[in-house]
């Protein structure tokens, strides 16, 4: 099932808030990081499978949680994922995780932004991008670079709500797009 992006975003404000309130908001993020490095695609597939079965009670669930991460993370994350899975809302878990974290680097600061090329720049390539980004944006960017060989060339940079895209892909779509209303004498 599908998390509604509202739900979302409520579960995380309430969880943020409560985290501030306390005092462990470092602790939080620290504890949210663990819980996604540790979490390989063949553990996270099993957990998932754990937590979306209708045949499990969510007794079990939570006790299967709480052997995971009891001891590893704040009581206060603990309680928000007891809490997600007495309401039924397992399906919030995931993307309020990544919603906190986005959250808290704000509340820090900083602004996530993601940069495709078509092959792997360079550490120095890197820090040229980083450094006019910030100067341009007037922020403190953390990037995550990917590689996409399908942009063919060029740069396509998105942090919220603003999308630059100036890769040859991007390009030659426009142009087709053009050529396609051209009409030929």
């Amino acid at each position: 099932m599908k998390a509604d992006l509202g739900v979302v975003a409520s579960y995380t404000e309430a969880l943020f808030e409560a985290a501030k309130k306390k005092g462990v908001l470092d602790t939080l993020a620290e504890n949210v990081r663990q819980i996604q490095k540790s979490l390989t695609p063949e553990s996270q597939g099993r957990i998932k499978a754990v937590f979306e079965s209708p045949n499990i009670a969510r007794e079990k669930k939570e006790a299967v949680f709480v052997k995971l991460y009891g001891g590893r993370v704040d009581a206060l994350f603990l309680n928000f994922v007891r809490m997600l899975i007495k309401r039924g809302r397992l399906e919030v878990y995931e993307p309020a995780l990544e919603l906190f974290l986005q959250k808290y680097d704000e509340h820090r600061g900083f602004l996530r932004a993601e940069v495709v090329t078509a092959v792997e720049p360079s550490a120095e390539e890197k820090q040229r991008m980083t450094s006019a980004l910030n100067r341009s944006l007037g922020k403190t960017l953390l990037i995550d670079f990917k590689v996409d060989s399908s942009v063919i060339g060029g740069v396509r940079f998105k942090s919220g709500d603003i999308l630059i895209d100036t890769t040859i892909a991007r390009g030659l779509a426009a142009l087709r797009t053009k050529l396609k209303g051209a009409s030929v004498l």
